[in-house]
């Protein structure tokens, strides 16, 4: 397989959709950094416009305030003028907020990274693929037009005004609080209109020329990927007509792939994350999904295969699962999904490491290397749920507690596993009434106490069932929570507490 960050960084020809998919498909993380000469050149050929601009405001006013005194302007051209200032004065507003989104290019150096898992902004918008309904790649074509119209986008781009852009549509319910958790500066990339909008990206104002064609391409490619429809700039006038459908909340078709469980979960996970955000403004929709963002290739894993079984009333396992339960395709996820939503970036390097490392060398090896991590029940070694949850309950990389169905070892066991986990996937600590730590309560109880504090802070305790006799759990931001729950996987089901 060939490169196509290396082959386009050298200007190949052989950097194409399917390529980068390949690249995705294999754990690639894509990260295209700031040009800071351009972004400088760009600043100051802003700050030139500005100035300019203002000047011209002001000689414009004075000299028809000026005529105005004297008496002699007709008034055709003293509407005329006014019209000139007003012209000058959008003029002036473009280029503010031109200036002011060229500045969320100095939050880090790290300005896109792409992968099959989502994109990251600047290290600090962190959004995956589910909650996204359509990627469309904008440009304006500066060889294209007349003599005046390739001059007027010469002095636009030197402004800092971006001629491509990226834009990701968001669901309902998503972009407002998503832009809430952005922070003053990069909350400027978002655009809102009723419950729904996008993530509008300037690409060429802020990356080199190589680094804007490889956005262009790795996030069509991923995106497709991932089941998202994505537009690119060959067309313009279908990319135009696919960001006003963004902007009204329709979906982008995916054909990206033969089952099209993401594209058909998309619209859901909005939706229901529109509610979340409805019945708690503090919901967060950043989600973490992890410095190591993409999952090694799963080819060669073979299916393990567990019998999922539900919780009764009273916490004992049951040998059937609930009427309910979502048994539709779209239902369906796979380990390195939740791996990405559960997992802090080391214990997602240890998953990743630890898979790799069973494959590689069979369950013996794997015993001697990764003792912690040794509970298989078979010769064939643990199964990847078992690995995740290992990986996730491991003190350095703890983001899952769990609790026997019998009890707390120790008063205060869930709450603090909780705590634990929000700090090490940087996400709210909930404020626990002096009631709820008390201890010595039934372990559902508990649990429920737990969801009831996390709620007030925008995140849900999801409960991971692996078909054992323990209770693991993990605290999610409530968007999350919704995309997740009810949802199962190979030897997994995730739940929530009001199904214990």
């Amino acid at each position: 397989m060939s490169d196509p960050v290396a082959d386009s960084a050298r200007g190949g020809a052989s950097a194409h959709l399917e390529e980068w998919a390949q690249y995705f498909r294999a754990g690639g993380v894509f990260t295209a950094p700031v040009d800071q000469e351009l972004l400088a050149r760009r600043l100051k050929g802003n700050q030139a416009g500005l100035l300019l601009t203002i000047i011209a405001i002001v000689v414009v006013v004075a000299g028809t305030v000026d005529a105005l005194n004297r008496g002699s302007v007709p008034v055709v051209l003293t509407i005329m003028l006014g019209i000139v200032a007003l012209t000058l004065a959008l003029g002036v507003w473009r280029l503010w907020t031109t200036r002011q989104r060229l500045h969320t290019a100095r939050v880090s150096p790290k300005y896109v990274t792409i992968s099959q898992s989502g994109v990251r902004i600047a290290d600090v918008i962190e959004l995956p693929w589910a909650l996204s309904i359509g990627v469309v790649v904008l440009t304006g074509d500066s060889g294209a037009g007349s003599g005046k119209q390739r001059l007027g986008a010469a002095a636009a781009r030197g402004s800092g005004i971006a001629q491509t852009e990226l834009i990701i549509g968001l669901g309902p319910g998503v972009a407002k609080p998503l832009r809430a958790a952005a922070g003053k500066r990069l909350r400027r990339l978002f655009e809102v209109i009723g419950e729904g909008g996008a993530l509008r990206v300037p690409l060429d104002s802020v990356l080199s020329p190589t680094s804007t064609a490889q956005v262009i391409a790795a996030a069509q490619a991923a995106g497709k990927l991932a089941g998202v429809g994505a537009v690119g700039p060959e067309d313009l006038s279908a990319a135009t007509t696919a960001v006003q459908e963004l902007y009204l909340g329709k979906p982008i078709p995916a054909a990206a792939r033969a089952d099209h469980t993401r594209a058909m979960t998309a619209a859901a996970v909005a939706s229901t994350a529109a509610a979340s955000v409805a019945s708690s403004p503090h919901a967060v929709v950043a989600v973490m999904f992890g410095r190591a963002l993409a999952a090694a290739s799963t080819a060669g894993l073979a299916p393990k295969g567990a019998a999922i079984v539900a919780q009764d009333p009273v916490g004992a396992p049951s040998s059937a699962a609930p009427a309910d339960q979502d048994s539709s395709p779209a239902a369906s996820l796979s380990i390195d999904e939740l791996a990405n939503a559960v997992l802090g970036s080391a214990g997602r390097e240890l998953f990743d490491d630890a898979r790799r490392y069973l494959v590689a060398n069979g369950p013996d090896a794997f015993a001697a290397r990764f003792p912690d991590m040794d509970n298989a029940v078979s010769g064939d070694g643990p199964t990847d749920i078992q690995l995740l949850l290992s990986a996730g309950l491991s003190p350095h990389a703890r983001t899952i507690g769990w609790c026997d169905w019998s009890g707390e070892d120790d008063p205060g066991q869930v709450l603090d596993f909780v705590e634990q986990s929000c700090r090490t996937l940087w996400q709210s600590v909930p404020f626990w009434p002096a009631a709820t730590v008390a201890g010595g309560d039934p372990v559902v109880s508990v649990l429920h106490r737990a969801d009831e504090g996390l709620s007030r802070a925008g995140q849900r305790l999801l409960l991971i069932d692996d078909d054992s006799d323990t209770y693991n759990f993990v605290p999610v931001k409530q968007p999350v929570f919704a995309a997740l729950v009810n949802r199962a996987g190979d030897g997994f089901r995730l739940v929530g507490v009001d199904r214990l």
